[in-house]
């Protein structure tokens, strides 16, 4: 009898990074597979920022049987990589796209029929004897880590061709300068991103609505009142 024959996939590796934001009320929007050192992605789902991002940036889409490789420049198991990807705020994901290696685990789910999830903390409890609870940690040290992580991303000018990824950037450092006691810095970054908002969009727009309110808030903090 013949031999049946054998699907023959190409063996190009590609790799690229990919930066995305957590804001309220948004999820990074993937469904995933936990291997032993990566996270294969399943699904982008509607809403998500990895959704932004693939519209935001193309040529650097990314796409279903995509890996996450690293997280915020930490490679390890999958388990590390999960809790990584709940944790952090700011998410710099190194996606490799590998035909050769989804093929070979798309081959391996036929069997297998395991569904693809997506990563939540109640979903990570299992994961605390990987990585340190946050709890354990204290919210400065967090918080620090985070501030030195945006700052970089700042300075590589890393969105100066993409003026909304530069503008939440901005707001998220705002955001932890003040959860870091710093209300004077918070202002000064929502001073500059409300100033280059109202530049692209107009006065009217409800992005800059929000940024007022933000900005407001802040000054509540110095003890200023806004006229």
């Amino acid at each position: 009898a013949p031999k049946p024959r054998q699907l023959q996939v190409q063996a190009t590796t590609e790799q690229w990074h990919v930066t995305v934001l957590k804001t309220a009320g948004r999820e990074v929007g993937l469904r995933i597979k936990t291997l032993d050192d990566s996270l294969m992605v399943r699904e982008i789902t509607e809403g998500g920022l990895v959704r932004d991002w693939n519209m935001d940036i193309p040529g650097k889409e990314v796409k279903r049987d995509d890996f996450i490789i690293e997280v915020n420049g930490s490679k390890g198991t999958a388990e590390h990589l999960e809790r990584a990807l709940i944790n952090d705020k700011a998410l710099k994901l190194l996606i490799m796209r590998d035909a050769a290696k989804a093929a070979e685990v798309n081959s391996l789910d036929a069997a297998d029929r395991t569904p693809p999830r997506t990563p939540t903390r109640a979903a990570s409890s299992a994961l605390v004897a990987v990585t340190p609870r946050t709890n354990d940690r204290k919210l400065a040290d967090i918080k620090g880590e985070e501030k030195e992580r945006l700052e970089g991303m700042l300075a590589k000018n890393e969105f100066q061709q993409n003026s909304r990824m530069l503008r939440r950037t901005k707001t998220l450092l705002s955001n932890v300068e003040g959860d870091l006691g710093n209300p004077r810095r918070q202002v000064e970054l929502l001073e500059e991103s409300l100033k280059e908002l109202e530049e692209e969009v107009g006065p009217d727009d409800p992005e800059v609505a929000q940024l007022l309110t933000n900005l407001a808030n802040a000054h509540a903090s110095l003890g200023d009142r806004i006229k």
